[in-house]
This record gives C-alpha cells, sequence and structure tokens, in this order.
C-alpha cells in the first residue's frame, strides 16, 4: 500500500500541471486553424533564387490550394556582410541579413495582412575559402537554404496566428 500511494503521490505535481494548463485557456494554434482557411491562399511567385526556394518552402508547408482566396505576396531582400577579419584582411565570417516583407491580399484587392521582419544568418569561412573554394560556396549555400526555411516557417507562423484570431473573433 506504501508503494502505491508513494507512486501517486510522485505523479502528483504532473496531474496538477496538467490541471492549471487546462485551466488557463491554453490552446494549440495549429489545431485551431481551420485547414480550409490555410488552403485558400496562393503563393505569388517571388523572384531570384532565394525567392524560388522560399516559394518552395511555403508551398511545401501550406496545404494544396483549393478555392483561391488570398494571395500572399512576398518580397525578399539580403545583405552580405563581412564579419571578423585575419591578418591578412580577408573575412573570417559572413552575414546574410534578409529583410522581409510579405501581405496577404484578397480577392477585392484588399490587404488583409501585411507584415515585415528581420533575420540574420552567418557562417565561418575556412582558411581556403577566400577565392571561392567549394567549402566556402556550401558553406554559404548551407547557411542561406537554413535562413530561407526558418523565414517560411515565421510566414505561415504568421499567417496561422493571423486566421486564428479571424476565426476566433468571428465566433464571438
Amino acid at each position: 500500500m506504501k508503494v502505491c500511494m508513494s507512486h501517486f503521490m510522485s505523479r502528483l505535481p504532473v496531474f496538477f500541471l496538467v490541471l492549471v494548463s487546462f485551466g488557463c485557456g491554453f490552446q494549440p494554434l495549429h489545431r485551431a486553424i481551420p485547414p480550409e482557411k490555410l488552403q485558400s491562399v496562393n503563393v505569388q511567385t517571388i523572384p531570384d533564387r532565394e525567392g524560388q526556394i522560399l516559394r518552395n518552402v511555403l508551398l511545401k508547408s501550406l496545404p494544396p490550394p483549393k478555392k483561391t482566396e488570398y494571395t500572399l505576396k512576398v518580397s525578399l531582400q539580403q545583405k552580405v556582410r563581412q564579419l571578423f577579419f585575419r591578418r591578412d584582411r580577408t573575412a573570417r565570417r559572413k552575414e546574410i541579413l534578409f529583410k522581409v516583407c510579405f501581405s496577404l491580399v484578397d480577392l477585392a484587392g484588399d490587404i488583409q495582412l501585411e507584415d515585415e521582419f528581420e533575420m540574420a544568418t552567418s557562417y565561418i569561412l575556412p582558411p581556403s575559402a577566400e577565392f571561392g573554394s567549394f567549402s566556402g560556396l556550401m558553406s554559404e549555400d548551407d547557411a542561406r537554404k537554413n535562413a530561407l526555411h526558418s523565414i517560411g516557417q515565421t510566414i505561415i507562423m504568421r499567417l496561422s496566428t493571423y486566421f486564428t484570431k479571424r476565426t476566433s473573433r468571428s465566433k464571438v
């Protein structure tokens, strides 16, 4: 009997935390979004190679569109900075700064959501990478693709938040 009681007592804090979290109104973000809202978003083409990669990330993350009610327009700008120089004045590290502006436009042409944010990523240049070596190019390419994936996920999260708030307002 004593073993069972101590087992119960060790589980009591977990039970209490679960009980409290249900009482605070916690609701998972993606569970509350009607899939038909995300299925109504068409992603407009984004110029340049980085735009193609970002658009593909968005298309893979969103469900396939059934009936288009919204168009997602994305503008992407980037700037590369050299950081941490060696004695011979070549860069040890580079940083890529992305500035992202996006808007969600309905069929009437009205902007429903407009937002912008910045994201930075950096990568280390190996000592042999000053003159465009393969390892330096691959470091840059990996850093760029990882940043574009994060940008895509950030846009999806902000769209999800918008649709969740909009859906909860229409229920009230």
